[in-house]
Formats: structure tokens, sequence, C-alpha cells
């Protein structure tokens, strides 16, 4: 892969011109290139660092959503007395509004908590990726650099399947609940 000099686009090899904006593309840097590209690849890693930020807070929003519901779980139980032996038995009151609290607060909190354990995973990945590439570009004063590295193809096809299969299962959900409207 090579990137190319002018907007920091990262390309295949066999390209000679960049499909975005259209400068020739030579491995080749000379010196006064090499400075430009590495800040446009910073200004991506900030970037990526923002989005690991935003996943970071969802963790932690959902995880005290997750406490906090994990709470009223425990809120909604009742004591039942038993009269005739006398013994009392905690008794789950799925009708007391402290068991809908608990409900949305793991739903919600489950939810925020993977959406924000994606990002915080997916773009700390390409960060680190980026930074390799920086690396590489300042050791060979090139701006071809080398393949990734297994563990991000790995990860970054796991976590795209994933969303593709997320998406398909909330797409059929939906199209369950809503039946197609028939035209009389």
């Amino acid at each position: 892969m090579i990137y190319c000099h002018q907007c920091a686009k990262k390309v295949k090899d066999d390209v000679t011109v960049c499909p975005d904006c259209g400068e020739p593309i030579s491995p080749a840097l000379k010196e006064g290139e090499v400075r430009p590209l590495v800040q446009a690849l910073h200004k991506r890693t900030n970037y990526y660092r923002n989005l690991i930020d935003r996943g970071m807070s969802f963790i932690v929003i959902g995880s005290t959503l997750l406490i906090i519901g994990l709470i009223f779980y425990f809120l909604s139980f009742k004591t039942i007395t038993d009269t005739a032996t006398g013994t009392s038995h905690d008794v789950l009151n799925p009708q007391s509004s402290n068991f809908y609290v608990f409900l949305v607060g793991v739903g919600a909190g489950g939810i925020l908590l993977l959406i924000g354990l994606s990002l915080a995973i997916t773009f700390a990945l390409l960060r680190r990726h980026v930074r390799y590439d920086v690396e590489s570009i300042r050791a060979n004063k090139s701006a071809q650099v080398g393949p990734i590295p297994s563990i991000f193809v790995v990860m970054g096809k796991a976590i795209a399947k994933f969303f593709k299969e997320l998406v398909w299962k909330i797409h059929r959900h939906f199209a369950k609940k809503s039946p197609d409207k028939v035209s009389s």
C-alpha cells in the first residue's frame, strides 16, 4: 500500500494517480514531503483518538446504567410472609416500577456498552495501524508502507461481520413487527 503525498489517502501499489485528488503517486518521498504527510496522518490519529474517547464515554455511561438497572432489580423484590408457616420469601414483582427501571437500565446500558466497546476497539486498532505506518514512513522516507499486521485484519473483519449481522437482525426484527400494508 502507498500513501498519496497530497491528500494522505492510502491506495494500492499499482495505482499511479490518486483517485481522490488526482495527484501522481510515487513511493519515493522528497525531504520536504515527509513532514506534511506525517502531519496529515497525525491529524487522522487525533480524529481516531476522539472517537476512542467517545467510545470510552459510552462504556462508562453504559456500565453506570447497567449497575443502576441491577440495583433496581434487587429493589423490585417484595417480601411475602406465609401465614401458615410464618416464613417469609422474597418474590420478584414484575408489576413494580422498579422492575421497569431495571429493564430499561439493563437494555440501554447493554446497548451503550456494546457500542462503546465497538468504537473503542475499532478505532484503537485503526489508530495503531496509522501510527505503525507513520513509523514506517519516517524510517524509510517512502510513502510505501508494508502490509497490515494480521491482528488488525482479523479484528477488523470480525468487527465488520458483527455489525453487518447486527444490522441484518435489527432490520429483520422490525420487518416482522410491521407487516406490509396491503392496498385495497
